[in-house]
């Protein structure tokens, strides 16, 4: 069995935090290679996808962090999901 010990769970990246780190939708779509609309769905939505979290703590050098470990299935299966 994989050693689940250095993934944490950890509470949430939020729009706010991600348009904060780059200063404005538009650098933050342009970092990420999206669209603008995309950035503003997420701040209507209140959520940021999974896939693109992932993407975001990568391109923030991991200062901004995804909800959940990438390894969400070995997670979930031994019971420590949020």
């Amino acid at each position: 069995m994989t050693d689940l010990s250095e993934y944490r769970i950890i509470g949430g990246m939020t729009p706010s935090e991600l348009i904060t780190y780059f200063k404005t939708q538009a650098l933050a779509a342009r970092a990420l290679g999206c669209a603008q609309s995309s950035i503003s769905g997420w701040v209507e939505q209140g959520h940021i996808p999974d896939g693109r979290q992932y993407q975001i703590q990568l391109a923030t050098e991991g200062r901004l962090l995804a909800d959940r470990p990438a390894l969400r299935n070995a997670v979930e299966g031994a019971g420590l999901n949020a």
